[in-house]
């Protein structure tokens, strides 16, 4: 969104005050460096949105009816100064408004002065630029539903109406990562700073899907690493600094991108647990989830005796189960891994057998109980 900071930082010093910019929702798309603030502005830029009181307070000064400038006054009980307010339209419609701090009434310009016309041109160029930033957004995201839900036989079109303009060929490989986070932040996926060989669009539950080159994925890595990989920093990180990341695996080309998502969104209910960013090539057993529902998997692997002994609290007997599984059932590398005597090992698995009523001799026995173990953190409880 390089061409609105750029926006910002010249009404900024047109006006010669400190200036953001907001969509019609108030949500924060840019802001100028200026040190001056007031406790509005300063958790505008934190949280990257108004709350709901703030913006109910100016909303009710005439904003969103607004044709040109004006000023809200001060509200000490808010500890919010004047400001100038500019909307931002484009061909009649209300994109946003350039905020200005203005705490001595002096900024706002005189009507049809030299100043006036380019502050209307500064904010008729911005409500271009997120016009069409808008309508580029929803082609994007009706592109991606078609590749997800669509006709097979009409992937191609799709994909080069997703990749338009990313820097993206539809027939090179890419890969899905889908993220979890705050709502607000999800929301405002448009208004993330561009980058080529990234695509940004909504996903289903809330989720946001990113389409890049493989290379850009960090496996194993801290989920804001990944989103820093995919150009997403600093400020417009999500407010909490907490996300969710599972990425599919890559596909030689867009048309097949529907294999990929399939694969993240896997990986993101591993992720959930694992806190880390998970890979669909990685997942090895629990590759499962993908394949049936939480429900229908919890219902055969943690039926009876083995649910109850894999979701109680006997936390000794369920390590030295899981270890000794893990280690296709070698009593000398479970003992020195959980640093006991053999014998107590194999009286902490004769307690195994006699709580899950399961035969840990018996190879079918085995598979049972390590899949419950190794499944059970991403499954339902009820």
């Amino acid at each position: 969104m390089s061409a609105l900071d750029d926006l910002v930082d010249e009404l900024s010093h047109l006006l010669g005050g400190a200036c953001t910019l907001e969509d019609e929702s108030f949500g924060l798309l840019a802001y100028s460096g200026q040190a001056e603030t007031d406790d509005v502005r300063a958790a505008s830029i934190l949280t990257r949105r108004a709350t709901p009181e703030v913006r109910a307070w100016f909303l009710g000064h005439g904003i969103a009816d607004a044709e040109e400038p004006l000023r809200t006054p001060a509200d000490p009980d808010r500890r919010t100064a004047a400001r100038v307010c500019v909307p931002v339209r484009y061909l009649g419609r209300l994109h946003g408004w350039f905020w200005l701090l203005d705490p001595h009434e002096r900024l706002l310009p005189e009507p049809g002065s030299e100043t006036a016309a380019e502050v209307r041109r500064i904010a008729e160029t911005a409500g271009q630029l997120l016009s069409h930033t808008g309508r580029r957004q929803a082609r994007r995201t009706a592109a991606f539903r078609e590749l997800l839900d669509g006709d097979p036989r009409e992937a191609r079109p799709a994909a080069e109406g997703l990749l338009a303009g990313s820097g993206l060929r539809a027939d090179e490989p890419v890969v899905c990562v889908l993220l979890e986070a705050d709502p607000t932040w999800a929301a405002r996926i448009d208004t993330l700073p561009a980058r080529a060989g990234v695509v940004w669009v909504p996903d289903d539950g809330g989720l946001v899907a990113a389409v890049a080159r493989p290379s850009a994925v960090r496996a194993g890595a801290e989920p804001l690493e990944q989103l820093r990989a995919l150009g997403v920093g600093g400020p417009w990180l999500p407010a909490d600094g907490t996300v969710t990341a599972g990425t599919g695996r890559p596909v030689v080309r867009a048309d097949d991108l529907r294999a990929s998502h399939a694969g993240a969104r896997t990986a993101l209910r591993v992720a959930r647990v694992s806190g880390r960013v998970e890979r669909a090539e990685d997942l090895g057993e629990l590759g499962l989830l993908g394949v049936a529902r939480g429900t229908d998997l919890a219902a055969v692997l943690l039926e009876g005796e083995v649910g109850a002994f894999v979701r109680g609290d006997e936390e000794d007997l369920v390590r030295t189960a899981r270890t000794y599984l893990d280690e296709a059932g070698s009593a000398a590398r479970t003992a020195d891994l959980l640093g006991i005597h053999r014998q107590t090992l194999y009286h902490r698995l004769a307690q195994v057998e006699r709580r899950t009523g399961l035969d840990l001799r018996r190879g079918d026995a085995r598979l049972r109980l390590h899949l419950a173990l190794r499944l059970a953190p991403h499954l339902p409880r009820d």
